[in-house]
């Protein structure tokens, strides 16, 4: 990374190439934003929308999930729509959510949501219909009630994929912020870098995406850390 770092500042001082500025006028750019305040409060938002979209879709992936697995009937009214939603290109949704949500959080909650929740959703029922049935049968033959079932066999089991869709959620969803907060351009890091954008700041769009870009890595690490901590104690 660093031989990376200055060949690019070496290739943006000789080359004078506009597109891609030193890492230096980068970095003093991103600085001023740090200084003046305003990437704290772009992040904060941006976190809040991000917080709340993607706890709302995990919450509601489990729920759909575990209906679909308790019930062969719910599984074929919800797939279709499952499926469909997995179809659609949600950032093209993004003007009629404005025009149902306006141009607050609501609508940027509803963006995060919506790029969340299918993919978790299908990886909760993969993961569900993944249970071993020796291990239902073993708790049905010490009389476990349905729920204790699945709590204690269900839900363990499917965890792994549902790990792995929680991951591929986040992911999605940090973009799905991303397109809102760009195409809503009232707050958020989407905004600082629509500002930047319009204002030629080059600087400042890589310094923005850098920080996009650092902040996902944080947010994945700690779905890994999460991972390891679940998964791996389970097996213990």
């Amino acid at each position: 990374m660093a031989v990376f770092l200055a060949l690019w500042e070496v290739f943006g001082r000789l080359a004078d190439y506009r597109a891609l500025p030193p890492v230096s006028e980068i970095y003093h750019t991103w600085l001023s934003f740090f200084q003046d305040g305003i990437l704290f409060s772009v992040l904060s938002e941006s976190a809040k929308t991000f917080g709340m979209g993607i706890g709302v879709a995990i919450g509601a992936a489990v729920v759909v999930a575990v209906l679909m697995s308790l019930s062969r009937t719910v599984e074929q009214l919800i797939a279709p729509y499952i499926d469909a939603g997995m179809s659609v290109p949600i950032t093209a949704t993004i003007p009629i959510l404005m025009m149902v949500f306006g141009l607050g959080a609501a609508t940027r909650v509803a963006v995060v949501f919506l790029y969340s929740f299918f993919t978790i959703v299908v990886s909760m029922q993969a993961g569900l219909k993944n249970v071993n049935p020796a291990h239902e049968q073993l708790a049905h033959a010490y009389a476990a009630s349905r729920t204790q079932t699945i709590l204690k066999i269900t839900l363990p089991s499917a965890l792994p994929l549902a790990i792995t869709g929680i991951r591929l959620g986040v992911s999605r969803g940090i973009r799905g912020m991303v397109n809102a907060e760009v195409i809503i351009s009232t707050a958020g890091i989407g905004w600082l870098l629509m500002r930047s954008s319009r204002e030629f700041n080059i600087a400042g769009v890589w310094a923005v995406t850098g920080t996009i870009i650092a902040a996902a890595l944080i947010v994945m690490g700690l779905v890994t850390l999460l991972e390891r901590t679940l998964v791996r104690g389970g097996d213990r």
